[in-house]
């Protein structure tokens, strides 16, 4: 029981406060911390930090190579792998999962199962070997689609890695509006999202906008509608691949699939194959086959000046993955019209066909 002078002490604590006007004040700290909470649960839904993804926590999955330490316990160190089934083998507890934790979790897993057989169990776990990571860029870059990136000496592939390999970005794509989802550590696949600016990263060195990627990344680059042709030109020539691939059939001393530089030009990519057979070649029906990203193939006729430079009406740049037809001329019909057929070569009657298919 409260006595008579506990009860006035009490209120005229209570009445102090009121006079302060301290009650108000937690009222709106309340509601600063419901407001926190809400922003914390709408960005780890939605929008969250660009920094915070450099600070993410590497999710273990199937392939990667882990040290295991047991404070007191040397006997039981050793490298443990997991296995397709996201499964690792254990000294003394036998089979469990790992596949989904970060690093810290996995360690506090195993420390709780081998607690059942030793005593003060504690456990230093660390990534020994990652495996390559698969991630998905959709939108416009030049080749969308799912990716394995090989980690280097355990150093995790980039945004720009990313891009790289799809290809370099397409004429449409917003370096100011690239979208990142990241899978959250857990059993459940939820995902966490941000903006990312190539922009600020050409021009500023913002290295923030160049991201880690994780593996189950989804990278959208986004479409504008009024293209920088500078900013872009600038970025189509850093962020793409060194080289392509293109493939030469018909009259051409070398046909077959060829690397060049970026930027090749069509007359560049003829050359490198050997130029045109003297005689055969018709200058006026050089045709280009072009896989579009859904799907559907471009196909078009140039006619052609070795001579000539970049234009691109006829000597345009050529992209990765074009064929490029060079035909015969009228000699050369009547020439092969006793019945011999060109044979193409073994590797490339796929892209014959492909011409044939696509008008």
């Amino acid at each position: 029981m409260i006595n008579l002078k506990a009860k006035y002490i009490i209120i005229t604590i209570l009445i102090s406060l009121a006079n302060l006007n301290i009650t108000p004040a937690l009222s709106n700290n309340n509601k600063l911390m419901s407001s926190d909470n809400n922003v914390k649960d709408k960005n780890d839904s939605n929008k969250i930090k660009i920094k915070s993804l450099q600070e993410d926590f590497y999710i273990l999955g199937e392939g990667d190579g882990l040290l295991l330490k047991v404070i007191g316990a040397p006997e039981l160190d050793g490298s443990i792998y997991i296995l397709n089934d996201g499964s690792v083998s254990l000294p003394l507890v036998g089979t469990t999962k790992l596949s989904g934790f970060t690093i810290k979790d996995a360690a506090k897993h195993i420390e709780t199962l081998l607690s059942r057989e030793l005593i003060n169990a504690q456990v230093e776990l660390s990534l020994t070997f990652s495996r390559p990571i698969m991630v998905s860029i959709i939108g416009e870059v030049k080749r969308p689609g799912v990716y394995k990136l090989d980690s280097k000496k355990n150093d995790l592939p980039t945004l720009i890695n990313a891009i790289e390999s799809a290809g370099g970005l397409s004429k449409k794509a917003d370096l100011s509006d690239i979208t990142l989802k990241r899978r959250l550590a857990g059993k459940n696949f939820k995902y966490k999202q941000t903006n990312l600016n190539l922009r600020d990263l050409i021009l500023k060195g913002d290295f923030q906008q160049n991201p880690y990627l994780f593996d189950g990344d989804i990278l959208k680059i986004n479409k504008t509608i009024n293209p920088d042709k500078e900013i872009l030109s600038i970025a189509s020539t850093t962020l793409s691949p060194k080289t392509i691939v293109v493939n030469f059939i018909g009259e051409v001393n070398r046909p077959g699939s060829l690397e060049l530089r970026t930027n090749s030009t069509l007359v560049d990519g003829i050359l490198a194959a050997g130029g045109t057979k003297d005689l055969r070649s018709n200058y006026r029906y050089v045709e280009i086959l072009r896989m579009n990203k859904n799907g559907s193939g471009f196909r078009k006729r140039y006619k052609i000046n070795l001579a000539n430079n970049y234009s691109e009406k006829n000597n345009p740049i050529l992209n990765d993955g074009d064929s490029v037809w060079i035909r015969k001329n009228n000699f050369a019909k009547a020439s092969d019209a006793l019945g011999y057929v060109a044979n193409p070569i073994k590797d490339l009657v796929s892209i014959w066909t492909l011409f044939k298919l696509v008008d």
